[in-house]
C-alpha cells in the first residue's frame, strides 16, 4: 500500500513539473499569439456567456458550453497561478 502512495506521488510530482513547463514555454514565448491565446479565449467565453445573459445571441448556449466554461475557467486560473509561482522560483 505505501509503494502504491509512493508511485502516485510521484507520478502526481512529474505531472505538476511538467504542467509548470509547459505554462513557462507559453509565458516566455517567442509569438505574441503564444503568450496571448489563452487570454483571448477566456475573453470570447466572457463575451459569449454576456451575450447570452441579454438573450444577444440567436442561440442559447447548451449546457455542454457551460461545463466547457467552467473547466477553460479552473484551467485559465491554475495555469495563471502556476505563471505566478514558476516566477516566484525563478528568482
Amino acid at each position: 500500500m505505501l509503494e502504491f502512495l509512493g508511485k502516485s506521488l510521484e507520478y502526481e510530482s512529474k505531472l505538476l513539473d511538467s504542467q509548470s513547463r509547459v505554462v513557462e514555454a507559453e509565458a516566455i514565448g517567442q509569438s505574441w499569439l503564444q503568450r496571448n491565446w489563452i487570454p483571448i479565449t477566456m475573453l470570447t467565453f466572457l463575451i459569449l456567456v454576456v451575450c447570452d445573459s441579454f438573450d444577444w445571441l440567436a442561440f442559447r448556449l447548451s449546457n455542454e458550453a457551460w461545463t466547457l466554461l467552467q473547466i477553460g475557467l479552473g484551467g485559465y486560473v491554475l495555469g495563471r497561478t502556476g505563471e505566478k509561482i514558476v516566477e516566484k522560483i525563478r528568482k
